[in-house]
């Protein structure tokens, strides 16, 4: 029966090839780094806030924001928690750098699925 289950490989390739044309041809492609600065500055306060949150982390997001934006930790929670906000929000800041400027170990080629799983499976 065509049309349930999962679509095949090459039909979402199709679709997302569509997707970018539209993209580039009706709205003029995605901003560069530099226009999106500010849209990723807010991603990575969200993110850093609701990941910890996650983890049991009690900062709220304005706590969070003076963390990262000024360095100041207001607020009377615990140094561990300032501390982990900080720690996870300079790795996000380090993963989210690699998109725009890998690092020397990156050959700027992406990682494939083989790589994936010999990594995964290296002691």
């Amino acid at each position: 029966m065509a049309g349930r289950g999962r679509p095949s490989r090459a039909t979402v390739y199709k679709r997302l090839d569509r997707a970018i044309q539209e993209l580039n041809q009706r709205l003029g492609g995605l901003p560069s780094p530099a226009e999106a600065q500010e849209i990723w500055s807010d991603i990575w306060h969200l993110e850093a806030h609701h990941s910890t949150a996650l983890e049991g982390n009690t900062l709220v997001l304005k706590e969070v924001q003076a963390l990262l934006d000024q360095g100041r930790a207001v607020g009377a929670k615990p140094l561990r928690e300032y501390n982990e906000v900080k720690g996870y929000a300079d790795a996000a800041k380090w993963v989210y750098g690699q998109a725009l400027e890998p690092d020397v170990w990156n050959d700027g080629h992406l990682l494939s699925l083989k790589e994936l799983r010999q990594s995964t499976t290296r002691p």
